[in-house]
């Protein structure tokens, strides 16, 4: 048994570290080219990992098949930060991208134009990565992309190897114009004196009205998420007066184009927005997992001018943590738009960046960590003025989850450690965890076989 157990432990230990390393993610995809479709699609790779990433052995998942890579131009050594196209003809790719210089895979694939599921898998065969897209996110026959821009799948320009930007293609609607033929007089086109009556084009204007959302979205219990829907008529953006109304499955609702809203307990949720122009109706709706914040403040520096707050994300999502606060001794400092942190990394926000350099932080210093709506997610203090590595205590101060459940939820936020109580009780009859004791959850796993 002694023997059995030591195994299992090995095998487990093995896949944990793939998953603590895996950041190979899906960037870009040209799957619908303007014109024709044939040995022109392709998609783009990122390495968000913190090593080279090899693709030797790899595998392309589509079409319910494991298509092969093979390298045309570079190597198959992906370095952190880079990218690699896998097209399925890279004569054409290079013909349609005649200035591309980076690293270009082929593989066998055809993908489809009405969406379909894709994923990487390393030489375990384990998934790295996936995805479901839809037409409705853009990218379809006009010379766009769908990208992977601020954590979500948008309709951006064509950026094969470099950052991805929302797209400035202009879709140009086309019309059907009937006129008339006034050339030729007869009865039904002429006055009683014999003059010609122009009859004007009648213009045929479509009601079609489409309206994109993102398809998937992942955001973080109590902290504000933006939603936006974009809505057009043949092609042409919607006038300001259209309607847009959120319904977020929750009980929640909103209005507008561009919306924030927080989900308070996590779960799997469907956002529906339905949009009302020009006597039309259409509606598009966003699968929404609503995940733990399990993040922490995992270190602290104190001196002035190199102080600065380290921020882990444990969990296995990247994390926007957009306008969220930090506070130190009740002073509060924003974190920009566009803030994210990787799954499984950890980040360190430099007072000289937010306007705390000047700041001495030690063992009696307050720090909170706060969502946008200045509700207090957590506040750390450390116990030892060596703040390169203090004994961490991080305090989870507002769990979104239902009451029952909060005390075992803090459990699992705090680096998801077990927790020794006392019997201090708090006003609202909480007891408050007093002391930490490290223990992994495959340890705790292991403890059941």
């Amino acid at each position: 048994m002694m023997i059995r157990n030591r195994y299992i432990e090995i095998v487990f230990l093995f896949i944990f570290l793939q998953s603590q390393t895996s950041a190979l993610i899906f960037n870009e995809i040209m799957y619908d080219p303007d014109g024709a479709d044939t040995d022109r699609e392709w998609i783009e790779l990122l390495n968000e990992r913190n090593d080279t990433v090899d693709l030797t052995g790899w595998k392309f998942f589509e079409a319910n098949v494991n298509h092969g890579l093979t390298v045309s131009q570079g190597a198959m050594l992906i370095p952190i930060g880079g990218y690699a196209i896998i097209s399925n003809n890279p004569s054409k790719f290079l013909q349609d991208n005649p200035t591309f210089q980076g690293t270009l895979i082929k593989s066998s694939f055809s993908l489809s134009n009405s969406g379909e599921y894709l994923a990487m898998k390393n030489p375990s065969g384990a998934i790295q990565d996936s995805l479901t897209y839809i037409p409705s996110l853009g990218g379809q026959d006009d010379g766009s992309t769908l990208s992977y821009i601020g954590g979500a799948w948008v309709r951006g320009d064509k950026t094969p190897s470099a950052t991805n930007i929302f797209s400035t293609v202009v879709v140009t609607p086309t019309s059907s114009n009937t006129t008339q033929n006034t050339t030729n007089t007869t009865s039904n086109n002429q006055t009683n004196n014999n003059q010609v009556v122009t009859i004007a084009p009648a213009t045929i204007t479509s009601s079609d009205l489409a309206v994109n959302t993102v398809n998937e979205k992942v955001v973080i219990a109590g902290a504000d998420a933006e939603f936006v829907a974009r809505a057009s008529i043949a092609g042409k953006k919607v006038a300001d007066d259209a309607q847009f109304t959120w319904s977020f499955g929750d009980g929640g609702s909103r209005t507008g184009r561009s919306v924030g809203y927080h989900y308070q307990y996590p779960g799997m949720y469907v956002a529906t927005v339905e949009v009302s122009a020009e006597g039309s109706i259409a509606t598009s709706k966003t699968r929404v997992k609503v995940i733990d914040p399990e993040i922490s403040i995992s270190a602290v520096g104190g001196e002035p001018g190199k102080n600065f707050i380290e921020i882990s994300n444990t969990s296995n999502y990247e994390m926007d943590i957009s306008n969220w606060k930090i506070a130190l001794n009740r002073v509060m400092y924003s974190l920009p738009k566009n803030t994210f942190i990787m799954r499984k990394q950890k980040v360190r926000f430099a007072g000289t960046a937010l306007g705390f350099a000047s700041t001495t932080i030690n063992s009696s210093t307050l720090i909170q960590l706060m969502y946008p709506n200045y509700t207090e997610m957590l506040r750390y203090t450390a116990t030892t003025t060596t703040l390169e590595t203090p004994q961490i205590k991080n305090e989870v101060v507002s769990i979104p989850q239902k009451a029952p459940q909060i005390q075992q939820i803090s459990q699992k936020i705090v680096y998801k450690k077990q927790i020794k109580e006392t019997t201090t009780s708090t006003s609202s009859g909480i007891e408050k965890p007093k002391e930490e004791i490290k223990t992994s959850w495959f340890k705790r796993f292991l403890s059941k076989l």
